[in-house]
């Protein structure tokens, strides 16, 4: 049986040798374009030696007694304790509106309010459904009202006592409704309520 290595020995391909006649050496056209970066060159470290402050006593530069914190009083604003509205418009239009508070005590406020809003204008009635007639109605709606607001703090709770009292002055005219004896209607109406 024959074995690579008897087979090596035999063989004479192996033992050949190539003759190189020309160097092949190739130009390169664009050889000026090529950029040839510099030789980079490895930084150096030097070691320093730590020094550590074995000192107990802290830097003398900076000053032992240290500024104070300075807090100023936060104080709110004092709202206005009161307003007053007046508005008049075309055909009588009236819008008034007053309120007031007042400070009796730390622990107790007193809140008095008013107003009053309404109208007077002539308008075209609609048509009688009995008489074919028109005419003008002098409309008016006026409504008045005031009330108050009083308030005592306890430590714990709170003690709210209030009461309203409102008033309209009106003409109500229906078609059905011509031949009333007074065109002068009036509602008044009050609360009282305490929390």
């Amino acid at each position: 049986m024959a074995t690579a290595q008897n087979v090596a020995k035999k063989d004479t391909t192996l033992n050949r040798t190539v003759v190189v006649e020309q160097e092949y050496n190739p130009d390169i056209n664009d050889a000026i374009k090529i950029n040839i970066l510099p030789a980079i060159e490895e930084p150096t470290v030097t070691k320093k030696q730590i020094q550590y402050d074995k000192s107990a006593v802290s830097n003398p530069a900076i000053p032992k007694p240290s500024m104070g914190i300075y807090v100023g009083k936060e104080e709110k604003e004092k709202p206005s304790q009161g307003y007053a509205r007046l508005g008049l418009g075309n055909h009588n239009k009236v819008d008034a509106q007053v309120n007031y508070l007042f400070y009796l005590s730390p622990k107790d406020r007193l809140t008095v309010h008013g107003g009053m809003d309404g109208f007077k204008e002539s308008l075209t009635r609609p048509t009688n459904l009995y008489r074919a007639e028109d005419g003008d109605w002098k409309a008016r709606y006026y409504r008045a009202g005031g009330g108050f607001d009083y308030l005592h703090q306890f430590n714990k709770v709170d003690f709210d006592l209030s009461g309203r009292l409102q008033q309209a002055n009106f003409n109500y005219q229906y078609p059905l409704m011509n031949n009333l004896s007074t065109d002068k209607q009036k509602r008044t109406a009050g609360e009282l309520t305490s929390e």
